[in-house]
């Protein structure tokens, strides 16, 4: 990669637990998506983030995290990011651009447990809040794995 599009990106810190998922998240520099952590990965300080040895140019980070999760539905389009402060302060902090992005119909591919049942009030809400990851199965045509056809 181009120094310019060199970057790290942050994940649930629960992530770097599993074993083999940990690997291949450190293979692509991700980092947990605590405040210290990627201020330090910002900075150049944190290794994953810095494993080609060059101070990281960009963050690669979904905002919404596991909050986002359970408004995800196809047809559904909702963004969590007003309760987001400390990204917005860490970017004033570290004198970063925030690029805002936005993938229209990503909700489209699939249907979530999480999504159907809401966040207030479920156990798989209460657990997902609990481990700071979100704990769902999907589904997508005939019940299966598979991918509806974003229309």
């Amino acid at each position: 990669l181009g120094p310019d599009v060199y970057g790290f990106g942050a994940i649930a810190s629960v992530v770097g637990r599993l074993p083999i998922i940990r690997q291949i998240v450190g293979w692509l520099t991700c980092v947990s998506a605590d405040y210290t952590t990627i201020r330090n990965g910002l900075q150049g300080k944190c290794r994953p983030a810095n494993l080609v040895g060059r101070k990281p140019q960009n963050l690669y980070i979904l905002p919404g995290g596991v909050a986002e999760v359970f408004t995800a539905a196809p047809g559904a389009h909702i963004i969590i990011c007003r309760q987001r402060k400390g990204l917005f302060r860490l970017s004033l902090e570290m004198n970063a651009k925030i690029l805002p992005t936005y993938v229209f119909g990503a909700n489209d591919f699939f249907y979530n447990l999480a999504g159907v049942a809401g966040e207030s009030g479920s156990i798989l809400g209460s657990l997902s809040r609990r481990l700071r990851a979100t704990i769902t199965l999907f589904w997508g045509k005939f019940g299966l794995p598979v991918t509806f056809f974003p229309k």
